[in-house]
């Protein structure tokens, strides 16, 4: 198999074994992004709409993809609705990395109660089910698209608590951290100028995991009815309404979201497992 080497500023060189996984995940990543901005406008039908009288109609050349049980369009709802579900995913992931970075660094660098306190709060936020913590989460906050955002962040922070302490823990006794000690250099300089940096590349490749497990999540959330509320398009809620047309017979209705779903997250699986890669170390100069 040949290779290709992805060269990364500061990183040298890496080996990218063809890398199929890269160009895979990238380009289902690119292409959700590019939905995300354009769907809505280059959809051939109102994504928002029904048009009377075009209820479960299979899919045709004025149709690609059918319509669902009120009639509207399934291609213009599944490629709008990456807009909902890539903002929810991108937004919260952000928000998770904000928040469990600076816990994490705090956590790992400084020996106090206060970061065994930290330490057992994210156990305990760990220990239930995500998703069951997270409906009972957004149906407390409410179905807003702010308030589901803010719930997989807060599900999600955790992750990245536990991510970064256990980076820094290994990082705070390299020889350049005792050197700054020794310079003077005040705790939140170490942690903020030379800790958190060095530990950018799990955080990386783990975040474009969550993203995938976040569109998980709210698709979840949407399929019960404590997510994004209908005519929003939304990949779990028109699984949810099409699920009952499969056993009559109009499949396309829930099957279409559902791969777009599936592609989508694998994608960025793909994406993430690389990442991974790339960020190891022993993967370098090979």
């Amino acid at each position: 198999m040949s290779t290709l080497s992805l060269r990364l500023r500061g990183l040298g060189t890496f080996p990218a074994r063809t890398d199929r996984s890269l160009l895979a995940g990238g380009m289902i990543a690119g292409i959700a992004t590019l939905l995300a901005i354009v769907g809505p406008l280059i959809a051939p039908y109102s994504p928002t709409e029904a048009v009377g009288g075009d209820q479960l109609l299979p899919p045709s050349a004025a149709h690609v993809m059918g319509t669902d049980s009120v009639g509207m369009d399934v291609f213009s709802r599944v490629i709008s609705a990456p807009r909902t579900d890539l903002t929810i995913a991108l937004a919260s992931t952000v928000l998770a990395i904000l928040i469990g970075t600076p816990l994490g660094a705090i956590a790992g660098y400084y020996r106090s109660r206060w970061s065994g306190l930290l330490m057992r709060i994210s156990d305990l936020v760990q220990s239930f089910p995500v998703f069951i913590l997270a409906m009972a989460a957004v149906i407390v906050a409410g179905h807003e698209v702010t308030s589901i955002i803010y719930v997989i962040a807060l599900v999600n922070a955790p992750i990245y608590i536990r991510l970064v302490r256990a980076e820094v823990l290994s990082l705070r006794e390299r020889t350049y951290v005792e050197a700054a000690v020794a310079l003077g250099e005040s705790g939140r300089t170490v942690i903020f100028r030379h800790l958190v940096p060095n530990a950018y590349g799990p955080i990386l490749s783990n975040a474009s995991v969550t993203v995938g497990m976040s569109m998980l999540l709210t698709a979840g959330l949407s399929f019960i009815g404590a997510g994004v509320r209908v005519p929003t398009p939304e990949w779990g809620s028109m699984i949810a309404i099409g699920a009952p047309n499969v056993v009559t017979g109009q499949w396309w209705t829930s099957v279409f979201p559902g791969v777009a779903l599936s592609l989508t997250v694998f994608g960025f699986a793909l994406l993430g497992d690389t990442l991974a890669r790339l960020s190891d170390p022993t993967q370098r100069d090979t």
